[in-house]
C-alpha cells in the first residue's frame, strides 16, 4: 500500500472505507506490510483509529466462513474536539460487508429533555409580576362566594406568571449553558486556524465548568435534611448513576383506591357527638363577649408571617399554585387573600377544591407489593389550605385553629 495515495487533509477529518489491510490493532492475528504502512500513515498524520473490539467485525466470508475488518474508519480531531464514534451495524441484505455509521459529537453535548413543562424561577421578573398581580386585583369579586372567589384568586396569580415567569421545557439541554457561552460558541464554529479553534474550544469549556461548579454549590448549599430529604437523594442518585426508572406495579390503581377508601371509614364514628361539637363552636365564634382574638378578623402581620414561612420549591396541589407565586404577589393582592381567609373562619366553610387532593400510593418497605394494603398514600394538599391554618396555629389560640 503507498501512503502517498491518502492526502492530508486539515483537521477535523474523517477517511473511511474498504482498506484491505491486516493488523494486529484492529483485530486480526497477524500483520501485513501494507497493515504496517497504514498504521504508520495514522501515526504521522496524528489520525485516531475509530475501532472498538467490542464491535462485530465489518465483513463476513461465505466462502470462507471467516469474519474480518478489512473496512476501516481514521478521524483527524482538535485538541479538544470529542473523538468521534463508529458503530457497526447488523449485516447488510445481498452483501458480506455490514455498514457503519460515524457520529461526529459535537463540542458540547446537550442532554435530552422530559418534554414536561416547568415554571423557570430563575428566570423570573418578579417586579413585573408584583405589578402584574396589583393590576389584575382590581377586578377580584367579594369573597362571598367562596369557590368563585378563590377560582378567581388563582387566575390572577397563574395570569401575572404568564406573562412574568418563562415556562417550557427543552428538548436538548446543556446545563449552564448561557448567553455567554453561546457567543463563545460562535466564536469557536467562526475559527479559522487551529491555534483559534483550540483557543475558544478551552475558552468555552472553561466557562462551562465555572458555571457548572457554582451551581453545584448553589445546589448543595441548599439541600437540607430537616424537613425532606428528597432533593439530596436525587442528587445522589444523579452522581452515582443509579437507576430511578419507576417499575410497573402489579396491583391496579382501582384496588389501591378502594383500599385507602376503606381505611379512611370509620364505622363506629359518633355523628352525635360532631354535631354536637360543631353546634357549641357555632356559638362560641357568633357570641358577641367572645375574645376578639378568636372572632376577629385576621391580619397582615399574621399572613406576612405565615407567608415568610413558606418554602419555595414545593409541588402545587390540585390548583397548581406554587409558593413562590404567594411570596412575590402584590399587597393589595395580599390583602384580598387576607379578608378571604377571614370570610372562610367567620363562616366556617372553606372552598370544594380545597378538600380534594392528588393522592399518591407508595409502596411500604419490606411489604408484599401483590397485597392493596402495602401502599402508603401521600397526599399533595392545596398549599393555601395551609397557609391558612399556619396563620391560625402560629397566630391565635389552637381553638381557633381547630374550627378551620
Amino acid at each position: 500500500m503507498s501512503t502517498t495515495s491518502l492526502p492530508s487533509i486539515t483537521a477535523p477529518a474523517i477517511y473511511a472505507g474498504d482498506f484491505n489491510c491486516q493488523h494486529t490493532d484492529w483485530g486480526y492475528n497477524y500483520t501485513t506490510p501494507n497493515g504496517v504502512a497504514l498504521s504508520e500513515w495514522a501515526s504521522n498524520t496524528d489520525a485516531l483509529l475509530l475501532y472498538d473490539p467490542k464491535e462485530p467485525p465489518t465483513f463476513f466470508s461465505a466462502r470462507w466462513n471467516t469474519s474480518t475488518n478489512p473496512d476501516l474508519a481514521f478521524a483527524t480531531c482538535h485538541s479538544n474536539d470529542p473523538i468521534p464514534v463508529r458503530c457497526v451495524l447488523d449485516r447488510f441484505p445481498r452483501s458480506h460487508h455490514r455498514p457503519s455509521i460515524i457520529k461526529v459529537l459535537s463540542l458540547v453535548e446537550p442532554v435530552p429533555g422530559k418534554p414536561v413543562k416547568r415554571w423557570n424561577f430563575r428566570k423570573a421578573n418578579w417586579e413585573s409580576y408584583a405589578e402584574e398581580t396589583e393590576r389584575m386585583s382590581a377586578g377580584l369579586p367579594d369573597p362571598a362566594d367562596l369557590d368563585t372567589a378563590f377560582a378567581a384568586y388563582c387566575q390572577v396569580l397563574l395570569g401575572a406568571a404568564k406573562k412574568s415567569i418563562p415556562r417550557g421545557y427543552n428538548r436538548n439541554y446543556i446545563p449552564g449553558w448561557d448567553e455567554e457561552c453561546s457567543n463563545l460558541l460562535c466564536d469557536h464554529q467562526r475559527a479559522s486556524s487551529r491555534e483559534e479553534v483550540d483557543v475558544t474550544a478551552a475558552a468555552l469549556l472553561k466557562k462551562l465548568d465555572i458555571t457548572r461548579r457554582a451551581r453545584w454549590t448553589e445546589v448543595v448549599e441548599s439541600i437540607d435534611f430537616t424537613h425532606s430529604s428528597r432533593k439530596a437523594w436525587q442528587t445522589i442518585n444523579q452522581l452515582t448513576g443509579r437507576n430511578t426508572t419507576p417499575h410497573s406495579c402489579p396491583v391496579t390503581a382501582n384496588a389501591i383506591a378502594s383500599q385507602l377508601l376503606k381505611n379512611g371509614r370509620f364505622p363506629d364514628a359518633d355523628k352525635a357527638f360532631a354535631r354536637l361539637t360543631s353546634r357549641e363552636v357555632s356559638c362560641i365564634s357568633g357570641a358577641a363577649s367572645v375574645d376578639s382574638n378568636l372572632s376577629g378578623e385576621f391580619t397582615a402581620e399574621e399572613l406576612s408571617e405565615a407567608m415568610s414561612k413558606l418554602k419555595p420549591g414545593k409541588s402545587p396541589g390540585r390548583d397548581n399554585i406554587h409558593p413562590e407565586f404567594v411570596i412575590h404577589q402584590s399587597t393589595t393582592t395580599s390583602g384580598w387573600l387576607c379578608a378571604f381567609y377571614t370570610s372562610c373562619y367567620q363562616r366556617l366553610k372553606l372552598p370544594k377544591t380545597w378538600r380534594r387532593a392528588s393522592v399518591i400510593a407508595l409502596p411500604k418497605p419490606n411489604k408484599s407489593a401483590e397485597d392493596p394494603k402495602s401502599y402508603r398514600p401521600i397526599s399533595s394538599i392545596l398549599f393555601l389550605s395551609l397557609l391558612q391554618h399556619q396563620i391560625s396555629l402560629d397566630s391565635r389560640t389552637f381553638l381557633k385553629g381547630t374550627l378551620l
